[in-house]
């Protein structure tokens, strides 16, 4: 995993100036037995204060020895506990599908990538790591996420919570 890592903090650190303009912030790290580099906006997370999991979507590249067994890596937009971001009224299930009736006409450009997943996992696919490309590759699923991430902001502002003390 260790090569891995370092391969997406070179990633992370090439594609960090395009990103800055998206205010898209990059982090790379191990989850879970996985290298992971993640990408995501400040306002799209949110850690509670409580100790629960932290709520936000974000999008990930990532190893793992099962993927790494197959010469792939994965990656996807994840939506988690999208109930918990008070910036916004969110319905996890309706922001998948309208996220997802948005993205149909990204969705050709994207390496074998599907929709069919349930509401937290907005799209995911694979790319091969045989190809003797895979970082210049894994830089554009980066560069393809920023249209992905006008799509995410879009939908959030349609979203923003009004105030939830009058509720």
């Amino acid at each position: 995993m260790k090569t891995h890592l370092k391969s997406f903090r070179r990633i992370a650190d090439t594609a960090q100036p395009s990103l800055q303009s998206h205010q898209l912030e990059t982090s790379v790290g191990l989850w879970h037995n996985s290298a992971v580099l993640k990408v995501q906006k400040r306002d799209w997370k949110e850690v509670p204060a409580d100790g629960s999991p932290e709520a936000g979507i974000f999008f990930s590249i990532w190893v793992e020895a099962k993927s790494l067994k197959k010469n792939q890596a994965f990656y996807n937009i994840h939506a988690l506990r999208l109930r918990s971001l008070s910036a916004y009224t969110l319905q996890s299930r309706e922001f998948a599908a309208a996220f997802r009736a948005r993205f149909q006409h990204q969705k050709d450009a994207w390496p074998h990538v599907s929709l069919e997943y349930g509401p937290q996992t907005l799209m995911q696919g694979w790319i091969s790591l045989d190809s003797g490309h895979a970082d210049e590759e894994m830089a554009s699923l980066i560069r393809l996420f920023i249209p992905a991430a006008i799509i995410i902001d879009e939908l959030l502002d349609a979203r923003k919570a009004a105030d939830k003390a009058s509720w």
